[in-house]
């Protein structure tokens, strides 16, 4: 076990996803690391993303899914993390999930009126569940 060798611009810490390949560390900060399994290699500043609430993989559709606490839906290309589509939506998601065969995104949707960034001892939570057909936004 080891720290992060990365210390620079970009702030790390809090929650954070896993790519599905296990290849990037994605933090809800918006920092993406490389994940490797030399210590040399390992958590090497990739790329960033916008902050966001949620996030959500289509490794079938090689897409990241992101929503920001500005309500953003952010459609971003996987592995190389550009910025595809973005689609505003009526509420923040705090919590995704994508059905990669029916290309359909299912997001809950923030209920509360704070505007404080998400976290899970934030006392948001349970609000609408967005059902969202990417098939018409990707190929």
């Amino acid at each position: 076990m080891y720290d992060s060798p990365y210390h620079g611009d970009y702030p790390l810490g809090g929650s954070f996803e896993i790519s599905p390949d296990g290849k990037y560390l994605i933090s809800h900060t918006g920092t993406v690391l490389r994940l490797a399994s030399s210590v040399q290699d390992d958590m090497k500043f990739m790329a960033k993303v916008n902050p966001h609430n949620a996030c959500a993989f289509g490794s079938l559709q090689d897409i990241l899914v992101t929503c920001t606490d500005q309500k953003m839906l952010q459609i971003i290309s996987y592995p190389q993390f550009e910025l595809r589509k973005s689609i505003m939506l009526s509420k923040a998601a705090y919590q995704m999930v994508f059905d990669e065969v029916g290309k359909t995104l299912f997001a809950a949707l923030d209920n509360s009126s704070g505007e404080r960034p998400y976290s899970r001892n934030s006392g948001r939570g349970p609000g609408n569940i967005l059902i969202f057909d990417l098939s018409t936004v990707l190929p």
